[in-house]
């Protein structure tokens, strides 16, 4: 085997091993794609955090909103009652 040949060779085995690199790369640059796509769907825990404040807030403010409602209503029950006991001449059978 002559010089030039041995030289072929060599390189031919450079090709080779530069493909089987680059083939490497294309699979570890999909994968790598693949993981950042997935930690994007991923909520991290300040996103969480603000999720649960969202609700939380909103639950609190439903409640004031429900407890203002019941009040309102018990008073125009209270009303009711009372102009219905005045004009019917009755008392009421809680009060000594």
């Amino acid at each position: 085997m002559n010089e030039t040949q041995q030289i072929l060779n060599i390189l031919e085995k450079l090709v080779t091993g530069q493909n089987r690199i680059e083939e490497v790369q294309k699979n570890h640059s999909r994968e790598l794609s693949h993981i950042k796509t997935t930690l994007k769907t991923v909520a991290t825990k300040e996103d969480i955090e603000i999720a649960v404040n969202t609700a939380k807030s909103e639950i609190q403010a439903d409640i004031l909103n429900l407890g203002a409602k019941q009040t309102r209503k018990d008073h125009q029950q209270d009303n009711r009652i009372k102009n219905l006991e005045e004009h019917t001449s009755t008392t009421d059978p809680t009060k000594n």
